[in-house]
Protein backbone atom coordinates (compact mmCIF):
# COMPACT_ATOMS: atom_id res chain seq x y z
CA UNK A 1 0.00 0.00 0.00
CA UNK A 2 1.69 3.23 -1.31
CA UNK A 3 -1.34 5.73 -1.82
CA UNK A 4 -3.88 6.16 0.79
CA UNK A 5 -7.41 8.43 0.79
CA UNK A 6 -8.59 10.04 4.28
CA UNK A 7 -12.30 10.03 3.24
CA UNK A 8 -14.67 12.08 5.30
CA UNK A 9 -15.71 11.02 8.19
CA UNK A 10 -19.29 11.50 8.73
CA UNK A 11 -21.40 11.60 12.16
CA UNK A 12 -23.44 8.62 12.31
CA UNK A 13 -24.10 8.95 16.07
CA UNK A 14 -27.59 10.84 15.33
CA UNK A 15 -25.80 13.37 18.25
CA UNK A 16 -25.14 16.66 17.09
CA UNK A 17 -23.06 17.68 19.74
CA UNK A 18 -20.94 14.62 18.18
CA UNK A 19 -20.15 16.68 14.82
CA UNK A 20 -16.51 17.64 16.36
CA UNK A 21 -15.35 14.27 16.04
CA UNK A 22 -16.50 14.35 12.23
CA UNK A 23 -14.40 17.35 11.48
CA UNK A 24 -10.63 15.32 12.43
CA UNK A 25 -10.11 13.79 8.86
CA UNK A 26 -8.20 16.90 7.85
CA UNK A 27 -5.69 16.43 10.95
CA UNK A 28 -5.67 12.88 10.07
CA UNK A 29 -4.84 13.41 6.85
CA UNK A 30 -1.61 15.73 7.19
CA UNK A 31 -0.41 13.26 10.01
CA UNK A 32 -0.55 10.55 7.64
CA UNK A 33 1.17 12.91 5.09
CA UNK A 34 4.23 13.21 7.50
CA UNK A 35 4.93 9.45 6.82
CA UNK A 36 7.93 9.39 4.23
CA UNK A 37 6.45 5.90 2.59
CA UNK A 38 2.98 6.86 1.74
CA UNK A 39 1.65 9.39 -0.54
CA UNK A 40 -1.72 10.78 1.01
CA UNK A 41 -4.42 11.70 -1.61
CA UNK A 42 -5.03 15.24 -0.56
CA UNK A 43 -8.29 16.62 1.66
CA UNK A 44 -9.41 19.01 -1.39
CA UNK A 45 -9.50 15.73 -4.13
CA UNK A 46 -11.15 13.57 -0.80
CA UNK A 47 -14.02 15.53 0.39
CA UNK A 48 -16.08 15.43 -2.58
CA UNK A 49 -17.24 11.92 -1.21
CA UNK A 50 -18.19 12.72 1.59
CA UNK A 51 -21.84 12.43 0.79
CA UNK A 52 -21.45 9.53 -1.93
CA UNK A 53 -22.84 6.05 -2.01
CA UNK A 54 -20.06 5.12 -4.05
CA UNK A 55 -18.24 1.80 -2.88
CA UNK A 56 -15.03 2.07 -1.65
CA UNK A 57 -13.15 0.17 -4.89
CA UNK A 58 -14.87 3.00 -6.99
CA UNK A 59 -13.53 5.75 -4.43
CA UNK A 60 -10.03 4.13 -4.79
CA UNK A 61 -9.98 3.67 -8.64
CA UNK A 62 -11.39 6.88 -9.23
CA UNK A 63 -8.53 8.78 -6.80
CA UNK A 64 -5.40 6.29 -7.95
CA UNK A 65 -5.38 5.07 -4.15
CA UNK A 66 -4.35 2.00 -2.89
CA UNK A 67 -6.47 2.10 0.10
Amino acid sequence: MRTIAVLPLLNLSGDTAQDYLAMHDGALTTDLARMESLQVISRTSAIQYKATKKSLPVIARELNADA
